[in-house]
């Protein structure tokens, strides 16, 4: 009897297979020969987790032969052997330490014999099993034909790697069909010799593989061959490279292996960086810029040459397979931010950024001796210098690299140089000359004073000896590099390590300048704490090799002196009895921390108020000043013995002394009797005054003389404070009593008495000492009156003006004045008083001034272009980000309604962020005319949003000196700001210490700046995936598989790069209003976007909208299609005037015109699909009761005519319980009753085929019954 079973439409299911590592042949490598052993050396290009296979065959096996195997390789079959051939082939998972080993393979037994060894590498395979299957045959070559016998594999996309060798030499092979040659290679002649391949093929099914039979040249002879299926490996992500900017110290842009799942690529709780020091930098984002590509913000720029590893976890794929635990990557940048250069142009003397001197010989100086080398010592006998660089590196988390060319010649190889790192709160001061190079001690001879670190390139070898008062060493080695550690006075500086006599030699014998060698010296505190090491490098020529091999110094020595605050680096140059001529050049120095200025002191500068008085001590202020005649703390306790010419009563105290960290210290003069023009004079014992020039003005003593006094005290005590240009000096802040004290000296008793007393009309003038030319503003002098002062030049007589004082019996008359300009000035009083008869007194004259004291601008006013604020996201826009704007600078007068808690700065409004208005505040005229010039650029903060992405740059703000850019107290040459992110920043300008006074700074701020915009839109990636390979199914919606759409829509500055302030309120163009997905089919004009179904909105994060979404293309009403060339694109307006443009469109979804050619294209093509409307084809089945029925099944299309076959798909699953595969209800005929017979899948569709089978009724249940997909 016979069964119907009748079937109708069935909904599609697609099952996705997880993501693996394509596996790939990397390369290969043979050896051959007669020998008894064998080697191969791995491939440099291989990677940790590569797959290294080695065919081992040779010939003439004797019995036990066989192979002793290296460590770590393993035995993937046993030894096979055929006649007079043997093969044997072994694997290794590489690590990173294998690139460039060599592995030998010892043949056991007697002799030598004819051998090849080949090693193959392949990436992309299981590391843990990586052997699938394999198989091997030893019957020999039979009309020309090899076998490596099947296999079945166990995991799709495995690798076949078939290996063949026979018994003869001259010979080669041919590959079986769709097998790609690795190597074919042949040893010795035919009859004695052996040839063998390997060959390789991708398999992509499970299933058995069938064998694989290479061509051999020789028709018959023994022979072997041998399959193997290799397994693909799981495609957790690996980073593949991480990459940094010097241009973008904050940013790390990680790639990795594959496409990333954006959630846990953007979690920064995934990432950890930290510095040699372990210490953790702050992620701020990190933002999937690519489908592989993270890029991450930090919160504090990196430093330059300092190690850095990055590690990251539980990063997916986009199947969510994770990356390794704590995967590392190390990297270091090296962008010469902290560098130093010095070509020594010459002949000549260095410049002022060296300190130079000598303490033994007849040489002097290191000098320029000839353009483009410093010399440290000539050829003469007993010579020690230094060369001292005006510069100090912080000791802490850093890392110097020293670079120079090195000349030794002309002499008989003595003695050399050595490179010293001290301690710079020690003034460096040279050690031993001789074999102690300038740096260690020598008997009754210091060593380097402050040493820490000696490098000594050292032609004679006394360097490396424990002689003459030197501690450790293994004794002379000439032409050697050895380096000293840390040491005082006669004490330390021992050796910690060195080379043996090096070659080429340091040195030549010749006259001319030679051998110039490059020479890199690396000293590395990145690790911080007791972790500093040292190492030497020389180029001779050929790239830089290493001499001494880094090591920690603290290893060596444990009593080595701790890191300082600080290193000053020096060159010292040193002959003994035998000489030569030392020189450097092109010398490079650049470390991880910013280097700055060590500055010694250069001459001493004297300040005083003349005239004194001779019923008091007049107080002198002695202060160091280097060779720019800035202030310099002294790096020890210093003394100072002063004298004065011609004498004086009494010197208080002198010798004085400086305290080590500061600059000044105070005598005072004491002179009994009238005496003018007395000459200062200071000596350390090294430096003294800068004798005649301005910096060492005379004193003059006179019995009768004003007075200003502040607080209380004379002004040579308590000076004038810094002052605010335009604010009355009686009002706070920095508010003093000032006062003007008429003071004589009693002829009968030599005390100080009371001047004059009432009231009395003083001549008041002040006097402009930089700028030294005063502008037109007046000072406003308050005591009885009000007049205003007209100010003196320095260069000239004093201008004075009439104010009327009141006196009183103290000889004190009150005063404040007002100065409405900017600057060092100084006051000004002189009065002839005439003789009286009662009481009986002579006529004398009362001058005196005040101390030299600074008018700072109230405030910088900022100016920019219009609609340059904005209060939040919504205020109007300014200038693209990325964009250059002007900033104009005014510096302005003090206004009392600018100060109302009267701090001396701009009231700024606590809750709204705005600036006090200071469009009418008057401009401090002199502001910019300084003498020396100061640079300085604007700061930001980030307003909104609350991100911390973004760098303002800036061109300097000169004021001062020749190049100045303002005149009249406002700058004639704009700053160019850039901005490079969207938002609302708020801009600082402060020049600080206006001219050296401490705490007096001005400060511009203009908040609300902005608001910042995108420049343009792009597009950084976009793909589409079909639901079933090649294709999608019409209507076929989850649980199904979906088609995927991906894109990234980036907002961008000018010329380039992410705005990740893009985001919340300043991400204008919402993606549900302005950012649509269109659709069209082979540029048809469609429109099908409305077919789009179950795709969802996304949000813009740190300027990204990362759009990944499934979704599937609805059925029409009636059958359509196929759309072969379905065409997404974006349609994107940025809702915000249109000025950020999304450039590159090339779709137009509702016109068939080509768009590009009419010039109105509207979106951006994503990518295509190919979307069919499809059917499930169920035949009837007819068969006995007795047997299982299969059913045979197809998938189907419509091909725009009718429905085809659809040989793509080979992804549909015949799930038959979901949805149900069910009877009809009723329709069971015959003797067949319900549950008499079940479904149940036999084979999947594939190539659009598939198999449902039906279980025996059993016997007598015939009939039929009509089964349906609900």
């Amino acid at each position: 009897m016979k069964k119907t079973l009748l079937f109708f439409f069935l909904l599609l299911s697609l099952i996705n297979s997880n993501t693996f590592a394509a596996i790939s042949y990397v390369t290969s490598v043979t050896d051959k020969g007669n020998d008894e052993r064998a080697s191969l050396t791995v491939p440099a290009s291989t990677q940790a987790g590569d797959i290294l296979i080695v065919q081992v065959t040779f010939r003439n096996e004797i019995g036990s032969d066989g192979v002793t195997t290296p460590a770590g390789w393993i035995l993937i079959a046993p030894q096979d052997r055929d006649g007079a051939v043997f093969q044997s082939v072994y694997y290794k998972v590489a690590v990173a330490a294998d690139a460039g080993s060599s592995y030998e393979w010892d043949f056991d037994g007697n002799g030598n014999r004819r051998y090849i060894l080949g090693m193959s590498v392949f990436s992309g395979v299981d590391n843990t099993t990586p052997i699938a299957a394999e198989n091997s045959a030893t019957d020999g070559v039979f009309w020309g034909s090899l076998t490596a016998p099947s296999v079945t594999t166990v995991n799709s996309n495995s690798m076949l790697l078939a290996l063949y060798t026979i018994a003869a030499g001259d010979q080669s092979f041919s590959a079986g069909v769709g097998m790609t040659e690795a190597y074919d290679i042949e040893e010795n002649n035919n009859n004695n010799g052996i040839t063998s391949m390997t060959a390789w093929e991708l398999f992509s099914t499970v299933a058995a593989t069938g064998s694989r039979v290479a061509t051999a040249s020789k028709n018959f002879d023994d022979g072997i061959g041998h399959l193997i299926a290799l397994n693909e490996g799981s495609a957790a992500p690996e980073i593949t490279s991480v990459v940094t900017a010097c241009g973008s110290l904050n940013t790390v842009e990680i790639l990795f292996s594959q496409d990333l799942d954006p959630t846990t690529a953007q979690d920064i709780l995934n990432y950890d960086l930290t510095s040699n020091a372990l210490s953790s930098l702050g992620i701020s984002s990190a933002v999937l810029s690519a489908t592989d590509t993270v890029i991450l913000t930090l919160t504090t720029d990196m430093n330059d040459l300092t190690p850095y590893t990055l590690t990251v976890n539980n990063v997916e794929n986009l199947t969510g397979d994770a990356i390794a635990a704590n995967s590392t990557s190390e990297f270091m940048l090296s962008c010469n931010l902290n560098c130093i250069t010095d070509n020594f142009v010459g002949p000549g003397s260095l410049s002022s950024s060296w300190s130079v001197g000598h303490s033994n010989g007849s040489f002097g100086d290191p000098r320029i001796v000839d353009d483009g080398r410093l010399r440290l010592t000539d050829s003469s006998n007993q010579v020690s210098t230094v060369a001292t660089l005006l510069n100090q590196f912080p000791g802490a988390d850093n890392r110097i690299e020293i670079e120079f060319d090195y000349y030794a010649y002309d002499g008989n190889s003595a003695d050399g140089i050595a490179i010293n790192f001290s301690d710079a709160s020690i003034s460096p001061a040279a050690g031993a000359f001789g074999g102690s190079l300038g740096y260690a001690q020598k008997t009754g001879i210091d060593g380097f004073a402050g040493g820490w670190l000696g490098v000594g390139i050292d032609e004679y070898g006394n360097f490396s000896a424990a002689s003459e008062g030197r501690e450790g060493g293994p004794g002379r080695t000439i032409n050697s590099i050895s380096l000293r550690g840390s040491g005082s006075g006669t004490s330390g500086y021992p050796y910690l390590t060195g080379t043996s006599s090096i070659s080429p030699a340091i040195d030549d014998s010749g006259s001319t300048p030679n051998p110039g060698h490059r020479y890199r010296i690396i000293v590395d505190h990145t690790a911080g704490g007791s972790i500093a090491t040292a190492s030497v490098e020389r180029d001779t020529g050929s790239g830089y090799s290493a001499l001494v091999p880094t090591f920690n110094i603290y290893t060596q020595n444990p009593l080595q002196d701790a890191v300082p605050a600080n290193w000053v680096v020096s060159f010292t140059g040193s002959t003994g009895g035998s000489t030569n001529i030392h020189e450097i050049g092109d010398l490079k120095i650049c470390a991880a921390q910013p280097i700055q200025t060590f500055s010694q002191v250069d001459h001493y500068e004297i300040t005083h108020t003349t005239p004194g008085l001779t019923c008091e001590g007049s107080e002198v202020t002695i202060t160091a000043h280097d060779s720019s005649h800035t202030d310099v703390t002294v790096l020890s306790d210093t003394s100072i013995s002063v004298t004065t010419n011609p004498i004086v009563t009494a010197i208080v105290n002198s010798p004085v002394v400086m305290l080590a960290g500061t600059s000044s210290t105070s005598i005072y003069l004491q002179q009994a009797s009238l005496l003018n023009d007395i000459n200062i004079n200071v000596d350390d014992g090294n430096k003294t005054d800068d004798d005649g020039s301005l910096e060492d003005p005379w004193i003059s003593f006179v019995d009768t003389a004003f007075r200003f006094y502040a607080a209380g005290n004379n002004t040579d005590t308590t000076p004038i404070n810094p002052q605010i240009s335009g604010k009355p000096s009686i009002t706070a802040p920095g508010n003093q009593g000032l006062a003007l004290r008429a003071i004589r000296t009693n002829t009968d008793t030599g005390a100080c008495e009371v001047g004059l007393t009432g009231t009395q009309t003083v001549d008041i003038a002040y006097r402009c000492k930089d700028p030294a030319v005063c502008s037109a503003a007046q000072l406003s002098f308050f005591a009885n009156g009000n007049p205003s002062i007209v100010g003196t030049n320095n260069a000239d007589s004093l201008t004075y003006t009439s104010a009327d004082m009141t006196f009183d019996a103290t000889g004190s008359a009150p005063f404040s004045f007002n100065f409405p300009d900017a600057g060092l000035v100084d006051l000004h009083a002189s009065l002839a008083v005439s003789a009286t008869t009662i009481p009986p007194n002579p006529a004398f004259t009362l001058v005196g001034s005040s101390n030299q004291f600074v008018v700072r601008p109230f405030a910088f006013e900022l100016l920019f272009d219009a609609n340059s604020t904005a209060a939040d996201a919504s205020g109007s826009k300014f200038v693209s980000a990325g964009a250059d704007f002007s900033m104009q600078v005014r510096a302005v007068n003090w206004q009392a309604a600018d100060d109302g808690d009267n701090d001396g700065l701009v009231d700024i409004d606590g809750t709204s962020g705005v600036v006090a208005d200071l469009s009418d505040n008057s401009a401090t005229l002199n502001f910019g005319q300084e003498n020396n010039a100061r640079n300085f650029t604007p700061t930001h903060t980030l307003d909104q949003p609350s991100t911390s992405a973004g760098t303002l740059t800036s061109s300097a703000v000169i004021a001062g000196g020749t190049s100045s850019h303002f005149n009249n107290g406002v700058s004639t040459t704009d700053a160019t700001l850039n901005w490079d992110e969207v938002g609302i920043i708020d801009i600082n300008l402060i020049l600080d210490n206006y001219l050296s006074a401490a705490g007096a700074n001005i400060i511009g701020q203009a908040n609300n700046i902005g608001r910042f915009y995108p420049a343009q839109f792009i597009m950084t990636l976009s793909s589409t995936t079909n639901s079933c390979g090649s294709f999608s199914y019409m209507g076929q919606t989850a649980p199904d598989t979906e088609f995927d759409i991906r894109y990234t829509l980036e907002a961008h500055k000018t010329g380039g790069g992410l705005t990740q302030n893009y985001t919340g309120a300043f991400a204008k163009a919402t993606p549900a209003d302005h950012i649509n997905i269109v659709a069209e089919n082979n540029n048809d004009g469609g429109s099908y976007q409305s077919r789009l179904e179950n795709l969802a909105d996304d949000a813009w994060l740190n300027g990204q909208y990362i759009y990944s979404d499934s979704g599937y293309f609805s059925r029409g009403i009636v059958v359509d299609g196929p759309y072969q060339l379905l065409q997404l694109g974006i349609q994107f307006t940025d809702n915000d005037g249109d000025l950020s443009v999304l450039p590159g469109l090339d779709m137009k979804a509702n016109s068939s015109a080509d768009c590009n050619v009419v010039g109105d294209c509207d979106a951006w093509l994503i990518d295509n699909l190919d979307v069919r409307f499809g059917q499930l084809k169920l035949s009837n089945v007819f068969g006995p009761e007795t047997f299982a029925l299969d059913m045979a099944v197809q998938t189907e299309y419509f091909d725009g005519d009718n429905f085809i076959l659809n040989t793509d798909d080979s992804c549909t699953s015949l799930v038959v319980t979901d949805p149900p595969l069910s009877p009809r209800a009723l329709s069971w005929t015959g003797n067949l009753a319900a549950g008499e017979t079940t479904p149940s899948l036999t084979s999947d569709i594939t190539a659009g085929l598939g198999v449902i089978q039906f279980s025996e009724a059993g016997l007598g249940n015939e009939g039929s019954v009509i089964f349906e997909y609900d």
